[in-house]
């Protein structure tokens, strides 16, 4: 019989205790397999959870990339859509101008020199231009 020195107690080799010892082992075998196998699932469970969040927090990147560009197009044509409805409001009143007869008769004097029976049109520079002139330009 050996006996242990940390305890002072005594193993007894019988043929039960060796099968007890032997299923202790194996048991303890048992344990340390399970925790592997526990390791494993529980890496892979990280894993596949990992690449979920990867893949979703690409997809968010790309949503919010897309949503400023589609941010700035939408300004971009606000913008454009005031200066057209600006243009718009000019060209309206210009209609209800020329409409006019009065104004239509100035504009086209103005802008083809149109005259009247017996009228003479007589041609002036502007008067930036006579200043070009002057200063040598």
């Amino acid at each position: 019989m050996a006996q242990n020195r940390e305890n002072n107690v005594s193993h007894i080799h019988t043929a039960y205790s060796k099968q007890i010892l032997a299923r202790e082992a194996q048991n303890a075998s048992e344990r340390q397999q399970l925790i592997k196998i526990r390791k494993k699932r529980f890496y892979a469970i990280i894993s596949v959870f990992i690449v979920f969040v990867m893949f979703f927090g690409v997809q968010i990147i790309q949503s919010r990339a897309s949503l400023r560009s589609t941010d700035a197009q939408v300004v971009k044509q606000e913008n454009k859509l005031k200066t057209v409805k600006s243009t718009n409001k000019d060209l309206k009143h210009e209609v209800k101008l020329l409409n006019n007869d009065d104004y239509l008769q100035k504009v086209i004097r103005q802008k083809y020199y149109y005259s009247k029976a017996g009228e003479t049109i007589y041609n002036l520079p502007s008067q930036s231009g006579s200043l070009d002139k002057v200063n040598g330009k």
